[in-house]
């Protein structure tokens, strides 16, 4: 299961929360709640032809992504949209269950670009920067990228003295 990353987001296009499952750091479902009903949204693999993994591997993640998406949706009170956009620049303040704390994932053109943790407490957050996977490397503005991150971090930090 460690190549599988379950994240339970609310996004600005959904009236819901969703469930976003990665595999090796690649989205390769959604699941939604919608009319009392989950729907699933399978997403194709952007560098090969189809994915592969271990069937039961996969089971698991989806049973553990509706679990959560179900148990948010019914605390959902406390979970808010928290979405910046900047020039490019898209944060979204998430669940993931790779931490017990809130996120702030940053994406740039819609590409997943960053994560901010504050795992280490609110005063000591951390920045996980992850490779593009369209394009070779990243460029962007110095100080568009340093104001998304001091934007991503000041929305956690406010989420996390209201909860």
């Amino acid at each position: 299961m460690k190549k599988f990353c379950i994240t339970i987001a609310s996004l600005p296009d959904r009236e819901n929360l969703v469930a976003e499952i990665c595999y090796e750091g690649v989205q390769w479902v959604e699941i939604s709640q919608e009319a009392n009903e989950s729907i699933i949204q399978f997403y194709s693999h952007p560098r090969q032809d189809y994915w592969e993994f271990v069937l039961d591997e996969a089971l698991e993640s989806l049973a553990q992504a509706k679990k959560r998406l179900l148990d948010l949706e019914k605390r959902r009170t406390w979970f808010k949209l928290v979405m910046i956009k900047a020039k490019g620049f898209d944060i979204i303040i998430s669940s993931d269950t790779q931490y017990e704390e809130l996120c702030a994932e940053i994406y740039f053109n819609r590409e997943f670009v960053a994560i901010i943790t504050q795992e280490q407490g609110i005063e000591n957050s951390i920045i996980e920067i992850y490779p593009p996977l369209s394009i070779e490397k990243w460029t962007f503005n110095y100080l568009e990228f340093i104001e998304a991150l001091k934007d991503a971090n000041a929305s956690l930090v406010k989420m996390e003295k209201e909860s």
